[in-house]
């Protein structure tokens, strides 16, 4: 079977699989509680989570799913949620009156957060002494089938985007390869926009297993890493935000198709496939052209001395072909590509990986599925080949933690 034709049937398979799996009759029908907040179980305290419809609530069995798609740790309703006056509650506006308390209870999650950056370069780069700003708002809206009274376990998640100054922040004064903010590159790198990344199926099944499908940003499932996998409360230079080898094969936004099992706490498998050409600005389906890309993950999350810890390994291949070059534009390197030689091998491949571990932990950890207060140590490393690959080695390393300089802010 010639290899487009291949690709897409394959693609075509796996959504027509999860959204057959998105119905199941006997959901949870014996099921093991775990938690695993960078790898979510779909059956975890499944007996305790049927909502006022009686049907299995994804959300409240599993608020770890939220926290880690979202790539940020909190939403209104998750176990954590503080009320209280402006200086306590977790949420600046609170529950809205009640309204957002309602919404819960029906299974409607909505949360609204801006973000800006202000920076200069101080040295060295291109230019020095301009204060540069850009920022962006996200929209979050979650629907649980099971609390809506829908279908039991399932959960539609819907995330938009706006970026302002996105052309105009400090990464043309400081002149790096990798943009100093990766804000800037989301959710089109360099454009300010209001786009739509994610709309996507998430639904758990017997087994502890998790099937997505839709238009996912694929940050939210690869290469995660605690402590450090967040533009706006981590590190906002993307070399510490995730492996850029991983832009060659990976768009930031695409139709794809993942499946996660989590056997226990410890370990986590992810498989998926996704179209290469995705962009957050359209849909994606006139994008089945023979470009995909796909990748096997596992993370391993032990408890080394009494200290949570996370070791990933990513393997992806990709069928583009390589002739110009091509690589993702979010890596904003295109004054790079002309200084490489053309290469004429067809198909991409990389082996990637990342750890971290606290060193440090402050007390009980009373934040119910969330990282410690603390802090540790976490690095990435990557490879690719050389004649296929305008970056084919990646190392990066450093040193991140939760809660640690605001006394009562986690």
């Amino acid at each position: 079977m010639p290899n487009k034709t291949w690709s897409k049937t394959f693609l075509g398979l796996a959504l027509a699989w999860l959204m057959v799996g998105a119905f199941p009759t006997h959901l949870f029908a014996a099921s093991e509680a775990t938690t695993n907040p960078r790898g979510p179980s779909a059956t975890a305290k499944a007996k305790d989570s049927s909502g006022t419809s009686g049907m299995v609530s994804l959300i409240d069995a599993a608020p770890e799913l939220q926290w880690g798609l979202r790539r940020y740790p909190s939403f209104y309703g998750d176990p954590n949620t503080v009320h209280g006056d402006l200086l306590t509650r977790t949420q600046l506006f609170g529950d809205v009156g009640g309204l957002r308390n309602t919404l819960v209870e029906h299974g409607i999650y909505i949360d609204v957060g801006v973000t800006q950056f202000f920076g200069g370069n101080a040295t060295g780069g291109k230019s020095q002494g301009v204060v540069r700003f850009n920022g962006s708002a996200d929209y979050w809206l979650t629907l649980d089938t099971g609390k809506a009274g829908l279908w039991p376990g399932g959960a539609i998640i819907a995330h938009a985007e706006t970026s302002w100054n996105a052309a105009d922040g400090i990464s043309q004064d400081v002149g790096s390869l990798l943009p100093a903010s990766t804000d800037m590159i989301m959710p089109v790198p360099g454009d300010s926009i209001t786009a739509l990344p994610d709309l996507y199926l998430v639904q758990g099944v017997p087994g502890n297993i998790l099937l997505l499908a839709g238009k996912i940003n694929l940050l939210a499932l690869a290469d995660l890493n605690p402590l450090a996998n967040n533009e706006r409360v981590q590190f906002a230079y993307t070399g510490l935000y995730v492996n850029p080898i991983l832009g060659s094969f990976a768009p930031l936004s695409s139709l794809a198709a993942a499946a996660i099992w989590t056997p226990n706490k410890q370990h986590t498998l992810l498989v998926g496939a996704f179209q290469k050409d995705g962009n957050a600005k359209v849909a994606g389906f006139d994008n089945f052209n023979g470009n995909y890309s796909y990748a096997v993950q596992y993370q391993y999350a032990p408890t080394v001395l009494g200290r949570p810890g996370s070791y990933l390994l990513l393997g992806a291949y990709t069928t583009k072909d390589l002739n110009n070059f091509a690589i993702s534009e979010r890596q904003l390197i295109g004054q790079a590509i002309g200084l490489v030689p053309v290469s004429t091998k067809e198909n991409n491949y990389t082996v990637v990986g990342n750890f971290s571990q606290y060193l440090y932990v402050k007390g009980p950890n009373d934040r119910k599925g969330q990282p410690p207060i603390g802090f540790g140590l976490f690095g990435r490393a990557g490879w690719a080949p050389k004649g296929r690959n305008v970056i084919d080695q990646f190392y990066s390393a450093g040193l991140g933690g939760y809660g640690m300089l605001i006394p009562g802010r986690p």
